[in-house]
């Protein structure tokens, strides 16, 4: 079993001036990091590495969960009632579902980011998308208001994602769009409710960060 490093134990390594070289911490093989060492290395901007081995297979960099308690949000869902069939064609419900793959593909974008994220704001991105998910056809129209608060993408600070992850965001949202447009037929007023508002809000926010995260793509790749 390998050393085990509080964060007591990395303060007093950047106390020492050890192991710490141009904002990295080079660690031996084998070595646990504790949650709050983790924690302390990421609010100081620190990356994780290996140190040297004679064994190629130890030469393969430590990995930091950056946030693991990603793993404890939900995006909602229901128990598929097949007694009741006819209710799954109706287009609130093929919103819903839109909207529903869009909030997973979000949490898999966000676990794999290998920096620390503000956990109130995906938090609060979360309780979002259930407030859209939860609302039932009766309920629509009643809805006065959705948690916004901490809702702002541009303050995630995520790294940018694979281009393939970018692709499926953006198909996301025309999936999206589509239903809601679907929607509309059946339901002409439904673009004066606050749910409707709602969700053109949610999907003009990602687009706009997809935009934003396109261009730096762009500036870079003209800059080599």
């Amino acid at each position: 079993m390998g050393k085990l490093l509080t964060e007591d134990s990395v303060r007093q390594l950047m106390k020492q001036n050890k192991l710490i070289d141009q904002g990295s911490l080079t660690l031996p093989r084998g070595t646990i990091l504790t949650p709050s060492a983790r924690s302390f290395l990421a609010e100081h901007q620190i990356r994780i590495g290996a140190g040297p081995s004679n064994a190629a297979t130890d030469a393969t960099p430590v990995q930091v969960d950056q946030n693991p308690w990603i793993d404890t949000l939900y995006i909602s869902s229901e128990k598929v009632d097949f007694a009741k069939i006819a209710n799954y064609r109706i287009p609130l419900f093929q919103l819903q579902m839109t909207v529903r793959e869009q909030g997973i593909l979000w949490l898999s974008l966000l676990r794999h980011q290998q920096v620390a994220l503000n956990q109130k704001t995906v938090t609060s991105l979360v309780s979002l998308v259930n407030a859209l998910l939860v609302a039932k056809p009766n309920e629509v129209t009643d809805l006065k208001e959705f948690p916004w608060e901490e809702v702002q993408l541009e303050n995630l600070g995520l790294n940018k994602p694979q281009s393939v992850m970018l692709q499926q965001m953006s198909l996301s949202i025309e999936k999206v769009v589509t239903s809601l447009a679907q929607y509309l037929v059946v339901e002409p007023n439904l673009n004066e409710t606050v749910y409707y508002q709602a969700i053109v809000r949610w999907q003009t926010m990602i687009q706009a960060w997809l935009q934003t995260v396109l261009k730096v793509g762009e500036d870079d790749a003209k800059s080599k």
